[in-house]
């Protein structure tokens, strides 16, 4: 095993899988596909493993400088994200003939995720909550050392808010993600913060199994609960959420655990790489290709087209924003 301080490769897969599995959520909606639903809502909790792994990596260091990490931060966000917004801005404007100014100006600042986005980067409002919850890795960090703090008794604030919010009105992040959605993206990366060091490293398959055993039981309840109340804020904000929230959690304990250090490096190292610049473009590729290739040439030339040239896109994208970030110091 590695240093969590040098490469783990573990967690490097953990996130390329989780980004595969969001890329396959955007992908299945122009698909008419059984299940889809659920298809979704299972591809759809890789987002929670992205926002855990996010937290658990800041929770594992001593940050000292905190000015030198958000400036660390900020240019490894927000170049990648301007690149591909202002590609995005030209495929919009020239193809699809949809110029907003002033919505554009929200995606430049970063505010999508308050205020809208448009066709081809709705995922990006991923992008602006990212960023709030580093805005608050310091007061993590605070209650951390701190011991008066239990993390068991935030927890149980942080989910008594969420059912709270769930029935106030939705403000927050757009597209359903409200205030509910917050806390519970908040508790999850704080899960991943307050974490113990090498925790994962800890984590023997005996506990998995138990944690899988719950999942399993709460994934079940989930699915009964939905009979009698789906549609209803209590399902659709709380149980839901945290079932997904639940089921991501279990999934990187296990990939994590299954993997054997040194297996497929290069391949992982080179994913894991353009994993964020891959997240970043897929939605436009997605919109390209749909109506260019799905409707004539059919659903897996459709998948194998939009996954190579994401690919290929995201490569650049990785480029340019290390010759970007040479060129600044």
């Amino acid at each position: 095993m590695v240093d969590v301080n040098s490469r783990d490769r573990a967690i490097e897969l953990v996130r390329v899988v989780a980004m595969f599995m969001i890329i396959f959520d955007h992908m299945i909606e122009p698909i008419n596909l059984p299940l889809k639903s659920i298809f979704s809502q299972f591809f759809n909790s890789g987002i929670y493993i992205f926002i855990f792994l996010s937290g658990y990596l800041a929770g594992q260091k001593e940050i000292c400088n905190w000015k030198k990490w958000y400036i660390k931060k900020i240019k490894r966000i927000m170049i990648p994200y301007w690149i591909v917004i202002a590609v995005c801005f030209a495929y919009e404007t020239i193809c699809l003939h949809n110029f907003n100014w002033k919505l554009w100006l929200v995606m430049f600042c970063n505010l999508q995720g308050i205020f809208g986005t448009t066709y081809t980067t709705v995922p990006l409002w991923f992008v602006t909550l990212i960023m709030i919850l580093y805005l608050l890795t310091p007061i993590y960090s605070k209650m951390k050392k701190n011991r008066r703090y239990n993390f068991k008794i935030i927890l149980f604030m942080l989910i008594s808010l969420q059912i709270i919010f769930a029935y106030t009105t939705d403000v927050g992040l757009q597209y359903g993600h409200n205030l509910s959605w917050c806390i519970v993206a908040m508790t999850c990366y704080g899960i991943g913060f307050f974490a113990k060091k090498n925790i994962l490293k800890k984590i023997n398959k005996k506990i998995i199994i138990h944690i899988s055993i719950i999942t399993m039981l709460m994934l079940g309840i989930t699915v009964i609960i939905r009979y009698f109340f789906d549609g209803t804020y209590f399902y659709d904000k709380v149980i839901a959420y945290d079932s997904m929230t639940m089921l991501a959690l279990c999934l990187a304990l296990w990939v994590y655990k299954i993997y054997r250090q040194d297996r497929f490096k290069q391949v992982i190292d080179w994913l894991d790489g353009i994993s964020y610049e891959f997240y970043l473009t897929h939605k436009l590729i997605i919109v390209a290709v749909t109506s260019l290739v799905l409707e004539n040439y059919g659903t897996v030339a459709y998948l194998v087209t939009t996954i190579v040239i994401t690919i290929i896109l995201a490569w650049v994208v990785s480029r340019l924003n290390r010759y970007i970030n040479t060129k600044l110091g």
